[in-house]
């Protein structure tokens, strides 16, 4: 489960940052209705997975925009 939680999570801010927007909100679509707790849940996901606090930092802004 986690690999899926980072894979959309990361296209999302992949597509945002290259001007995607639209391909930024489907995946945006796609994690509210698969992982509506994404945003709560990803703290806990860090520790497992070692994400340092700067890079949650970067995306967690992105992620805020289109999953909140």
């Amino acid at each position: 489960m986690p690999g899926a939680y980072w894979y959309h999570a990361y296209v999302i801010a992949i597509s945002h940052a290259s001007g995607n927007r639209e391909r930024a909100e489907k995946e945006a679509a796609k994690m509210r209705k698969r992982f509506p707790n994404f945003m709560t849940d990803r703290l806990a996901m860090n520790k497992t997975l070692c994400v340092s606090h700067e890079v949650d930092a970067k995306f967690a802004t992105i992620w805020e925009k289109y999953l909140s």
